[in-house]
């Protein structure tokens, strides 16, 4: 990247950190009644005319959101630091590319799936009206294969033959969208800096603990099973590690045998959603190190969309409480933050 293109970038995720959520605003969105309310404090207003949006409104402004700010910041980049951030906002097509799969395995009308499905704008590859109207869900996979997500659909085509059921599919989706943001990352990683690796083994060493504790301990999966469905890696919990884990017969065991930072970070916690909320914590700050100190743009902008992208989650969360007349106590206890009566973590 150009001197000039990365100062461009530096200035635009400057600019762009102001939009992240303050304990305030979160406080703010608890209190409103009013979906409109809680877009605005949210920043999301103006996205879609109210005339004109779908059912989901606000979830489509959240996606609109993320890939319009990525759209911003990709513009100035090329190469493998262009294919990585973009590669990041491709789950949001995923989750496009889970429905389809889904309702079609389902046996759903081409309009009832079409309706769950978001608008991707400019970052939309695939090829939704081909793959709606294919016979059934082998040749959907086979379809896939010509797209920009062959080897995801190689991967999963090969999972639903041999188990027969979307859990398979949609896991090993799942498996190989973070394999390929983790290759992206180390193509790109001696350039970024120690921040930068320091984030990317924060979200690989958080999904592959959450699941494997998932896999186990709820799903019941045998270790083989569950740990062919881990990222392979090299992060602190590398694939070693990872196959001593799944091995152990217990929560508590697992937890008990984690490297350290880890295991001092997350020792007491009794569940997976716990040690999932303390994760995404640990993430946020590995995150917003690298927009406050990172020297370069690329690790800035990186960071700045992992932020946005979990302070949407809340506003989805908070969005949906209201919706669903949720105790206040237990939308906080699920945002991660404290009772209203303590402080905002």
């Amino acid at each position: 990247m150009s001197v000039r293109n990365e100062a461009y970038l530096h200035a635009r995720v400057s600019i762009m950190m102001g939009r992240l959520l303050t304990p305030a605003q979160i406080e703010a969105m608890l209190a409103q009644t009013a979906q409109d309310d809680i877009s605005a404090s949210a920043r999301l207003e103006g996205m879609l005319s109210p005339s004109v949006a779908p059912p989901y409104a606000l979830e489509q402004r959240i996606v609109s959101s993320v890939l319009d700010d990525c759209q911003i910041l990709a513009r100035p980049l090329g190469g493998n630091e262009r294919d990585f951030l973009i590669h990041w906002v491709h789950r949001q097509e995923l989750s496009n590319l889970k429905a389809i799969l889904r309702g079609k395995l389902a046996g759903r009308s081409i309009q009832d799936i079409r309706a769950d499905l978001l608008d991707t704008g400019a970052f939309a590859t695939l090829p939704v009206e081909q793959l709606l109207r294919t016979e059934d869900f082998s040749e959907l996979l086979r379809q896939l294969e010509t797209t920009h997500y062959a080897d995801i659909a190689r991967q999963a085509r090969a999972a639903f033959e041999t188990e027969h059921d979307l859990f398979a599919v949609d896991a090993t989706v799942d498996r190989r969208y973070f394999n390929g943001l983790l290759s992206r990352a180390v193509r790109i990683e001696s350039r970024q800096g120690r921040l930068f690796s320091e984030l990317i083994a924060s979200i690989i060493d958080r999904v592959n603990l959450v699941w494997l504790l998932r896999y186990r301990f709820v799903y019941q999966l045998p270790p083989a099973q569950a740990f062919y469905l881990l990222v392979p890696s090299p992060c602190r919990l590398n694939t070693g590690y990872l196959a001593a884990l799944v091995k152990l017969e217990s929560f508590e065991d697992v937890l008990a045998a984690l490297p350290m930072p880890l295991h001092e970070q997350l020792a007491g916690l009794t569940d997976t959603f716990a040690v999932t909320q303390r994760l995404e914590l640990i993430t946020c700050e590995a995150a917003r190190r690298v927009m406050r100190y990172a020297p370069h743009a690329l690790a800035r902008a990186f960071a700045y969309l992992v932020m946005r992208e979990f302070d949407l989650r809340k506003v989805r969360i908070i969005a949906k409480s209201h919706q669903l007349k949720l105790d206040p106590e237990v939308v906080r206890y699920t945002l991660g933050i404290a009772p209203a009566s303590g402080l905002v973590h």
